[in-house]
């Protein structure tokens, strides 16, 4: 168990070092086709995801943004403690579907804006930070699946490639404490959370320096629309 739980999310950084996104999206599934428990699989992607996001942030921060984040930020905020809350009053298998359901919706979604990648894209509003700030609140506290939202808000501002990537670097960053915060605070850092996160740190740093190597010999944009078939699978996966 604990050698396949390092493998999944030595898999789920390099994932994200190469597209961006999909730490959460792909470590989370994985862990619960390895049947470990959601009270054991988000508190321990919530303390890598910690340990990962400063070295990511650090490669884009002079791209970073303050306006243009921080209601978002604070918006997600507000959802985190009711996202953890949640999760004990909702039957695992009722999570596991609703995960299925969240990541389903994304692949679709991020399908559907490749396909608009040479077409002009509808801009939406800054208000719309707060709605979708607060959903990846609510997710992240959850899931820590606290991306989708935030990508959703991001493609519809319209920022460049490097702004993008800052600015959902230190939103991560920011959602990584408090969601980490809120799990230490409801007592959910057990002795066997804490045991795989001394596999799962490690693994995921080097999973971090493999993708941006591997980074150098890829085709971005395949990889990412290959990552999109697989979350798709997965979701479905969780579903059945």
């Amino acid at each position: 168990m604990v050698l396949m739980v390092g493998g999944i999310v030595l898999l789920a950084a390099l994932t994200q070092s190469v597209t961006g996104f999909g730490l959460a999206i792909v470590g989370m599934p994985l862990l619960h086709f390895t049947n470990l428990p959601p009270a054991y699989a988000a508190p321990l992607i919530a303390l890598v995801a910690l340990a990962m996001r400063p070295m990511m942030l650090w490669h884009y921060w002079r791209a970073f943004e303050l306006r243009a984040m921080w209601r978002l930020g604070l918006a997600s905020v507000a959802g985190i403690p009711l996202g953890v809350l949640a999760v004990d009053y909702l039957d695992e298998r009722a999570v596991t579907a609703l995960l299925g359901v969240v990541i389903i919706g994304y692949a679709l979604y991020s399908a559907y804006y490749d396909v608009l990648s040479r077409q002009a894209r509808a801009q939406i509003s800054e208000r719309w930070a707060w709605v979708l700030g607060f959903v990846a609140g609510l997710l992240g506290g959850a899931y820590n699946i606290f991306g989708p939202p935030s990508v959703i808000y991001a493609n519809g501002r319209g920022w460049q490639p490097q702004t993008f990537k800052a600015n959902l670097q230190a939103f991560a960053l920011l959602n990584s404490l408090f969601i980490t915060f809120a799990h230490g605070a409801k007592g959910n850092f057990s002795p066997d959370v804490l045991a795989l996160g001394l596999v799962g740190v490690p693994a995921a740093m080097l999973g971090l320096v493999l993708g941006y190597w591997l980074e150098r010999f890829i085709d971005q944009a395949r990889f990412t629309r290959l990552v999109i078939v697989m979350m798709f699978v997965m979701g479905v996966g969780l579903l059945v």
